[in-house]
């Protein structure tokens, strides 16, 4: 192995694992608040659309978790990608280091957070009635995890480099998850979406990725054809978008900061 390579990989380690200690940092129940968060979400929004709304869904707290977890895994890594550059301003001003390997370590430390929490699918299958795992998982969990990871990972280079330029962009990211989340298929099946109003989910690069969780999570199947491939189309592009704008500003990061 190159020793450069070898330098970037001992290096995404060690800041995976200082980004996965500050989260639980100080707390006594480590990784149960996180689990709790999605967990205390579905049950509200059980009570309000199942309890009080009557929504036609069936096993209703699974179908909220497939999507929720996996939007936390993408809502956790774009929020932190502000601070990925400028939260680290002494490291790139006084060490050598590929400056990408620090919006790695954002999205490797969520994606242990997220297989931590998948224990909850397991459990809610479980309680009601179905298989703790589906063999379309073997295929299916590494290739949409392959995906998020890489469409997340060209998210994080963009919104970091740019709020190493300009620092408002936390404050939008906000908003912009926020209607993310409700213009995604989340506490509302795909199906319901009137075919005038498909294309916001076409256009939305994490619509399709949840859909395609929320099929293989709820029903067991292997993600549908069309959104698998939509997702890693998007996936691609959006990771290559990052790429480029990241490395045409990367020599004047360290100045910016």
């Amino acid at each position: 192995m190159p020793r450069r390579l070898r330098h970037a990989l001992d290096l995404l380690r060690e800041l995976t694992g200082k980004e996965t200690q500050l989260r639980y940092r100080g707390t006594y129940l480590g990784v149960l608040w996180s689990l709790g968060n999605p967990v205390a979400l579905a049950v509200v929004l059980h009570f309000a659309l199942k309890r009080v709304l009557n929504i036609g869904v069936e096993n209703f707290a699974l179908f909220l978790l497939a999507a929720l977890i996996p939007w936390q895994f993408i809502g956790s890594s774009l929020s932190r990608a502000t601070h990925a550059f400028t939260g680290n301003a002494h490291l790139l001003q006084n060490l050598s280091m590929p400056r990408s390997v620090l919006c790695a370590a954002v999205v490797l430390s969520d994606l242990l957070h997220f297989l931590m929490a998948f224990s909850v699918i397991v459990v809610l299958r479980l309680i009601y009635g179905l298989a703790p795992a589906e063999w379309s998982w073997l295929a299916g969990l590494p290739l949409l995890i392959l995906l998020q990871s890489l469409l997340l990972a060209g998210c994080t280079l963009i919104i970091a480099t740019t709020n190493a330029y300009l620092r408002d962009l936390e404050h939008f990211i906000g908003v912009g998850l926020t209607l993310l989340f409700h213009l995604s298929p989340i506490i509302y099946p795909v199906t319901l979406i009137p075919e005038p109003l498909k294309w916001v989910v076409w256009v939305n690069p994490f619509a399709p990725l949840l859909i395609c969780w929320r099929a293989l999570l709820l029903d067991g199947a292997f993600p549908p054809g069309f959104y698998l491939l939509l997702t890693a189309a998007q996936s691609s592009l959006v990771c290559l978008a990052g790429v480029f704008i990241y490395r045409r500003n990367r020599g004047r990061l360290a100045a910016v900061l």
